[in-house]
């Protein structure tokens, strides 16, 4: 089973960007100083690790007090804690989105943490489930393949047949290379500078034929074999979800699948927790975008997630016996203008235009509304304004 297909780049200056990590790596000061305009949300109820009686809730750190930030509920720009309280009646006040509004280069620059909180009495067990995406379109490739072989060159004669057949998106295409070796249509490293999500084990069934004649239907010798695809789930997901909570620079723990660790259980009953995931700053990770830790998309739709995207950054009360009493998703919003973002206008445009005074693109950061229902990392080439064709990554 597959994870899917197909891109179309933003116009942006990547190319600048990953040019200029060493630069603004060593710098010592932030490009982007709004601490005079900066909105006031009243931070965390308790420092990190001090567990709060004022419900079950999750707020944004940010790595300098100079940042700005918004973090609200999706139906108004107010700055609020994102709160359930312990005693709230109604099951749809449970379940809230809320939103976490950066400047771009606030986000690429410093990343941001989430604080989460439950109290003694309220939760049984919370889990906390960290955004993530597919990097690739990938999964496990055919279990069974036949091939024919000339018993002289070695060379693969006619078409692989593979069980199951290929489907688009849901199966690869197993193919000869060159050099007689088979390639799995969701291996990356050969056609871009990707990853091999092609993984799983096949049976391998060679049939020889004596200098083509007869071909496989009258093969001199059969040999069966077992392989693998080669491919880790793991390497194909990226998102601070795929990292370690604690050490947001390392990759995190991974399934015995191989797929990323993404979610995690803690037993609060009568404890209660006060916790923090720490998400890197993309600049650290020596990533050309935001889109590894700005998971908003418009329209906002959980029902309607873009096709890449695995989850939103989930938080979750549950009881003994697994169901929620409480939910809160929080999505982050890259802001390519301080004039958006200081106007708190209803969404984001991220247009493809250039700034008048200094030529500069306006919209500098790739994220989700660039990539729509496709990869993130299919290289796909664009020319940007006045620039030359640069590659589209991570």
């Amino acid at each position: 089973m597959g994870f899917s297909k197909s891109l179309l780049g933003p116009l942006f200056r990547q190319s600048v960007i990953l040019l200029s990590l060493a630069i603004l790596n060593s710098a010592c000061e932030k490009e982007l100083d709004l601490s005079t305009l900066k909105p006031v949300t009243g931070g965390p109820a308790s420092p990190v690790g001090t567990v709060s009686n004022s419900g079950f809730y999750v707020e944004a750190i940010m790595p300098s007090a100079n940042v700005s930030y918004y973090m609200h509920e999706q139906s108004t720009f107010t700055p609020s804690t994102c709160r359930v309280s312990q005693t709230e009646p109604l099951v749809a006040n449970r379940d809230i989105l809320c939103i976490l509004d950066v400047a771009e280069l606030d986000l690429f620059f410093g990343g941001y943490s989430l604080n989460f909180n439950a109290p003694p009495t309220m939760c049984e067990y919370v889990e906390s489930a960290g955004y993530y995406y597919a990097l690739d379109v990938g999964g496990d490739g055919p279990g069974t393949v036949t091939i024919c072989r000339d018993s002289t060159t070695d060379a693969i004669l006619g078409p692989v047949v593979q069980t199951p057949v290929p489907a688009p998106n849901l199966v690869p295409t197993i193919s000869a290379n060159a050099d007689n070796t088979l390639h799995c249509e969701w291996d990356h490293t050969k056609d871009r500078i990707a990853a091999n999500c092609c993984s799983g084990k096949y049976q391998l069934t060679t049939r020889y034929s004596n200098a083509g004649v007869g071909g496989c239907a009258a093969p001199i010798n059969t040999v069966v074999s077992f392989a693998d695809w080669g491919g880790s789930p793991g390497a194909c997901f990226d998102g601070p979800g795929a990292h370690d909570p604690a050490n947001p620079l390392s990759k995190g723990p991974v399934t015995v699948g191989g797929f990323p660790k993404t979610d995690y259980f803690f037993d609060t009953s009568g404890v209660g927790i006060n916790s923090e995931w720490k998400v890197g700053a993309p600049l650290k990770l020596e990533k050309g975008t935001n889109l590894f830790l700005a998971n908003y998309y418009t329209p906002l739709n959980p029902a309607a997630k873009p096709t890449a995207y695995g989850q939103p950054w989930t938080f979750s009360c549950r009881d003994s016996a697994f169901d929620i009493t409480a939910r809160i998703r929080v999505y982050v919003r890259s802001w390519d203008t301080l004039a958006g973002f200081i106007a708190q206008t209803t969404d984001i445009t991220n247009p493809a235009t250039v700034e008048a005074t200094y030529g500069e693109v306006v919209h500098d950061m790739f994220v989700w509304q660039n990539v729509g229902n496709a990869y993130p990392y299919q290289g796909y080439i664009v020319v940007g304004p006045g620039g030359p064709a640069t590659y589209i990554g991570d």
